[in-house]
């Protein structure tokens, strides 16, 4: 046998099921790993300086990374599959980092919120937040909380908006097609 035989034929496509499913895998991946990491996430953090310091970093490194995911929908085979993943991976980096946030605030100052929160009740009130539904068991009560729970909103708004366009953009510009085309 010559070396020719054992080199991967690249001229025909990959299975698109095959394909799919690992994009799926990755996307379940992400979003376990986010939320594993979260969880892992140790004890308190006392100081104010270093949870607006978290907050003010983390949400610099998102603008990053959703500027980074937009280039990397634009360069791939399969924009739309690519766009899929890329929106696995930012809602829970988004959720996470607000969630981190919240828990820090709450463990710096008690009456940031009503009560308490721990790791899942920072995650509650996130996705809640995130959501939009509405409150009442956890409650943002001081300038401070509220303020994060507004740039939170307005965050949400324009990750709906903002981050889905410019990925549905980046997949119509990769497939040729101009905005608001729908062949």
């Amino acid at each position: 046998m010559s070396m020719e035989e054992h080199q991967p034929d690249i001229s025909r496509p990959a299975k698109p099921v095959g394909i799919v499913i690992r994009a799926l895998l990755r996307a379940a991946a992400t979003i376990t790993a986010a939320f594993v990491i979260y969880a892992l996430l140790p004890g308190s953090v006392h100081t104010t300086a270093l949870t607006v310091a978290f907050f003010v970093l983390a949400v610099g490194a998102f603008a990053v990374l959703v500027g980074f995911e937009v280039r990397s929908v634009l360069r791939a085979t399969y924009p739309a599959l690519r766009a899929l993943e890329v929106i696995a991976l930012l809602a829970p980096v988004f959720l996470v980092v607000f969630s981190i946030t919240y828990l820090r605030m709450s463990q710096t100052n008690q009456q940031n919120f009503n009560l308490p929160l721990d790791h899942i009740n920072a995650l509650y009130f996130t996705v809640v937040t995130f959501a939009t539904v509405g409150y009442g068991d956890i409650v943002a009560r001081t300038d401070s909380a509220r303020l994060v729970v507004m740039i939170q909103i307005i965050l949400d708004l324009a990750f709906i908006g903002l981050v889905v366009r410019l990925l549905l953009g980046a997949v119509q510009r990769r497939l040729g097609r101009p905005m608001g085309d729908p062949t």
